[in-house]
């Protein structure tokens, strides 16, 4: 299942992900315009451009778009 690996790929490298099990995945995923509806794998919340590259990197390595 490729949302398990990604979300053991985020936390191996040091990185939280909001998966959409979590209690918080919802209210993270909400955008303002409400017309648009995407359905993320996973939200992570980078405070840097390493987290965003190692974030990429992730979900590049677990075949998720």
């Amino acid at each position: 299942m490729e949302h398990a690996e990604l979300s053991r790929l985020l936390r191996q490298a040091e990185l939280t992900p909001l998966l959409p099990h979590s209690r918080d995945f919802q209210r993270a995923r909400r955008v303002w315009n409400a017309d648009i509806d995407q359905r993320p794998a996973a939200i992570v919340r980078c405070r840097t451009a390493s987290e965003v590259a190692r974030a990429v990197s992730c979900c590049f390595a677990s075949g998720v778009d």
